[in-house]
């Protein structure tokens, strides 16, 4: 049986890839990983792979399906230098989102911390889910935290998935939100942005072409309440209207 190609992009030791493996799904075509020490990991995990040294490097995604990438946190984290992707190490996540224009995978997987979601009102998330809408990818994000699966270590992330041809709500939300058995009611103004969100498909006031930019415009007032939005929304490019998908995930 054939599995899909993943290629691992700031692969560290290789945890999201060990998570494709315990789940029996893909296999490694190629890592790359700057850090020496990691990579002497690297090579005694994967064997028969090749590894890479800088991200900065690269051209194109192998061919790969899946192309998994947990970018610096230097410059988006809290304890960091809190300079976004404007920074040298968290702006590598810009090489990724370039290289779209020259081979689109199936799935993009990026991961990184939640402050990223409200450094710079929101500037790094708006610029990465605007670049992958421009190639014409859906995508979905979500915050999950490592104690949730047994590990005892509170560690929050996000998660942004993004698919060219299936919706990757269904992935990130479908076993927890289950069917609406409640009314939901809901602003027309109310996108979750800071929490979890999809691709925004525009209102009356806010058309699609421009609705990323308005998600973002909005968020400013409601950034520092911290307060989850009921419901969330994600949707698909050319579909009008937006997707009640039950309460909003942190």
């Amino acid at each position: 049986m054939t599995t899909p190609a993943i290629l691992s992009l700031f692969t560290g030791i290789g945890g999201i890839e060990l998570g494709f493996a315990e789940a029996d799904y893909g296999h490694v075509i190629a890592t790359y990983e700057v850090w020496p020490a990691a990579r002497n990991v690297l090579r005694s995990q994967f064997p028969d792979v090749a590894h890479h040294h800088d991200v900065a490097e690269l051209t194109d995604f192998h061919g790969a399906e899946i192309v998994t990438a947990g970018f610096p946190c230097t410059d988006l984290s809290q304890a960091g230098r809190t300079t976004g992707i404007d920074g040298i190490a968290s702006g590598l996540v810009r090489r990724v989102l370039d290289t779209l224009s020259i081979e689109r995978p199936r799935w993009l997987l990026l991961e990184n911390v939640p402050n990223m979601l409200h450094l710079g009102v929101g500037q790094a998330i708006y610029e990465i889910v605007g670049s992958l809408q421009s190639h014409g990818y859906t995508w979905a994000y979500r915050v999950i935290d490592s104690r949730s699966f047994g590990l005892a270590q509170r560690r929050r992330r996000v998660y942004l998935l993004a698919s060219t041809d299936h919706d990757p709500g269904t992935v990130l939300f479908g076993e927890d939100a289950g069917p609406v058995t409640y009314k939901v009611t809901s602003r027309s103004d109310a996108f979750g942005f800071s929490w979890t969100e999809g691709n925004p498909q525009g209102s009356d006031d806010c058309p699609r072409s421009e609705s990323t930019r308005c998600m973002a415009r909005r968020s400013r007032g409601r950034i520092r309440d911290r307060h989850p939005v009921d419901p969330c929304r994600r949707g698909t490019p050319g579909l009008p209207g937006g997707v009640d998908v039950g309460r909003a995930f942190s």
